[in-house]
């Protein structure tokens, strides 16, 4: 079985803005989370929230996904992070 999520996320930011967050949920008609009919009814994809840190050779992201799972009865975070830097 194949199961996939679609996800549009977007926020507003300032064009010199060094730190932004962009976020989606479930029922937005501009930033918004859809899934098939199997993540619909077992694992459910409700908010993701993502900021992102820019800075002198960095790039870094901090993310939650927010997931009601059928099988636990109740809602699941996973927040995830990472920083790249740029080596010359």
């Amino acid at each position: 079985m194949f199961s996939k999520k679609q996800m549009i996320a977007g926020g507003t930011v300032a064009p010199d803005a060094t730190t932004f967050t962009l976020a989606a949920e479930v029922g937005s008609e501009t930033y918004g989370i859809l899934s098939n009919l199997h993540l619909a009814d077992v694992a459910r994809t409700t908010r993701f929230e993502c900021t992102i840190i820019t800075g002198d050779g960095t790039f870094g992201y901090a993310e939650t996904t927010t997931v009601d799972i059928a099988a636990m009865g109740g809602t699941l975070a996973h927040t995830d992070t990472n920083t790249l830097v740029r080596v010359e």
